[in-house]
């Protein structure tokens, strides 16, 4: 099911240290982009990109972080890959070990705008906190966890200091934080399906 650009709402997060006018130039045919910058805002991590949800009047969210570049290309085809009631992710192929039941969501992802909420009230319902450092920075791996999620390989572009050593993914304990993350969710889709 097709949705339009001007239908959907773009949320970004940020820690505000990046130049986000090369995004912001991807993603200018969407209806609303709302950047949640968290050395303005509140910190709230990667969760920031959840919380910026509110910020909008869409019911149709896509989102990227703002580190990636993604074509446009790319952008059409998660809005034709659109599914109502599931979280569409770009995971590129090269990923796929390593997020075999979570997915990205960072590269470029569509979804309902209640789906979110739903699946961290699922985790909280399961013994999750979060207000806890970890779920705000292994959120993404909630939502598309507690989902049902599609995935697509779609090309997109690094940035310049994606790789560099403040990034997310660089930090000491980043994958055993995802891993334990995956673990416990795990545990509550076990046992939904019991």
């Amino acid at each position: 099911m097709r949705v339009l650009a001007r239908d959907v709402a773009c949320v970004i997060p940020t820690r505000g240290n990046v130049d986000m006018h090369p995004v912001r130039k991807t993603v200018r045919q969407m209806g609303e982009v709302v950047v949640w910058d968290n050395s303005l805002l509140f910190d709230y991590r990667v969760y920031a990109r959840y919380a910026a949800i509110h910020q909008t009047t869409a019911s149709v969210i896509v989102t990227q972080d703002d580190d990636a570049l993604l074509p446009r290309r790319s952008w059409r085809a998660l809005l034709e890959a659109y599914e109502p009631g599931k979280v569409v992710c770009n995971v590129p192929d090269k990923f796929r070990q390593r997020y075999t039941d979570s997915g990205m969501v960072g590269f470029g992802a569509i979804f309902d705008r209640d789906l979110p909420a739903l699946a961290f009230s699922r985790y909280v319902a399961e013994g999750g906190d979060m207000t806890h450092w970890e779920f705000l920075r292994e959120c993404d791996i909630v939502f598309t966890m507690l989902t049902p999620i599609v995935m697509l390989d779609l090309p997109y572009v690094d940035r310049e200091f994606a790789n560099d050593e403040d990034r997310l993914w660089r930090q000491p304990g980043h994958f055993e934080g995802r891993d334990s993350m995956r673990v416990f969710c795990r545990q509550i889709r076990d046992r939904a399906v019991a």
